[in-house]
């Protein structure tokens, strides 16, 4: 195996920015070169055709291609003309389709708010085009306020932050909000992804709610509603 020897003055170093990290672009042919090094993401954004810096961070988790590079971040006392010994291989997502489970993060806490059959149930919903999903995926940038990821996109970690609010997601074809309303005053008092969701956080049998939406009876003291 090839010794990398790096330059012993780099160990010795203080870090060069207030970060405290360096941002290597990788040259994708030879990923054993360093085209340029940044000492910023608004840096990158400045040079590179990125629409924000959240592709940059999620290219280097996910060991693609973006803007035409590599991307990588290093310790500022590390040497960054020099790629790492243990820098992953370029990863090549197969192409995703409308039929791919998609999820709507909140930008500001970075959650799950919802889990979607597909794009075009996620566009139907926040009344938006399904072509402005694909390309606010494919982007990362916002539509409709939110983020979007398709779901074996999404951390483990946010994914089980999801259950432990709303419970297991279970995809169905007939999948559709379930609205808990005040029987007196008629307003939304919460609102569910689906009944799965709804019995799972109520621990009750899906039946007893769609039995309730259906017949537009009181079950736990509220009326059920179904989109």
């Amino acid at each position: 195996m090839e010794r990398i020897t790096v330059n012993p003055d780099w160990a010795k170093r203080k870090p060069i920015n207030k970060n405290r990290y360096v941002y290597q672009r990788i040259d994708p042919n030879d990923l054993t070169r360093v085209n340029k090094q940044y000492t910023s993401l608004a840096d990158i954004l400045e040079e590179n055709e990125c629409s924000n810096t959240q592709q940059i961070q999620d290219a280097i988790k996910e060991a693609r291609i973006v803007a035409g590079y590599r991307w990588n971040r290093v310790a500022a006392y590390e040497d960054p003309t020099v790629v790492p010994p243990d820098f992953p291989q370029t990863v090549t997502k197969r192409t995703k389709n409308a039929g791919s489970p998609v999820c709507m993060i909140n930008p500001e806490t970075d959650a799950i708010e919802r889990i979607y059959l597909n794009q075009r149930q996620a566009a139907d919903d926040k009344s938006v085009s399904h072509a402005s999903i694909g390309q606010a995926i494919r982007e990362h940038n916002r539509c409709a306020g939110y983020q979007w990821k398709f779901l074996d996109q999404c951390p483990q970690r946010q994914i089980e932050e999801y259950e432990g609010r709303y419970g297991k997601w279970v995809p169905s074809g007939s999948d559709k909000i379930v609205r808990q309303v005040d029987p007196n005053t008629r307003e939304c008092v919460k609102v569910y992804t689906s009944i799965a969701q709804a019995s799972s956080l109520l621990h009750c049998a899906p039946k007893s709610i769609k039995d309730a939406v259906n017949e537009r009876t009181v079950f736990r003291g509220f009326l059920w509603e179904r989109e």
